[in-house]
């Protein structure tokens, strides 16, 4: 994925944070989803969520967003949830618009806590962190290898 297109989205989304415009390709392959920044050095402890009894705030907003719930984990003292989803759009496709309300209302139904979304169908990883305070959000994305077999 292209970093200009990243930039574009969020400044086109108004997001503050991590300004990736210029930011060169991947050249090497993708890293699989265990050794993604998020796994190896973000979260620690998480445990997974029956999504037949699950009920939260973050689960409307996601079905809302016509996004795919795969799975969901309580992951830092069950204070960082990591929702694997598939999402509709891809982050660097144009759909900055889709992402900007898909953040904040995830950040509103969290309680302004950081979260992030492992996007099953566009192999990426969107890890935000949420400034309480002004309740601004600021998206990084990392791209990672979807296993064999899993759903895309």
């Amino acid at each position: 994925m292209m970093g200009q297109a990243y930039g574009r989205a969020l400044a086109a989304c108004g997001i503050l944070g991590h300004a990736l415009a210029g930011a060169p390709a991947l050249a090497a392959p993708a890293p699989e989803l265990a050794s993604t920044a998020l796994y190896a050095r973000t979260v620690q402890g998480c445990e997974a969520v029956d999504l037949a009894t699950w009920r939260h705030p973050v689960r409307e907003v996601l079905l809302a967003a016509r996004a795919q719930i795969v799975k969901v984990e309580l992951c830092n003292g069950r204070r960082f949830p990591v929702l694997t989803v598939a999402l509709p759009y891809a982050v660097d496709g144009g759909a900055d618009r889709y992402f900007g309300r898909l953040y904040a209302g995830l950040a509103d139904a969290n309680g302004f806590w950081p979260f992030a979304l492992v996007d099953m169908a566009n192999g990426v990883v969107i890890t935000v962190e949420v400034e309480r305070a002004s309740r601004t959000v600021s998206p990084a994305y990392e791209d990672f290898r979807v296993p064999d077999g899993a759903a895309r």
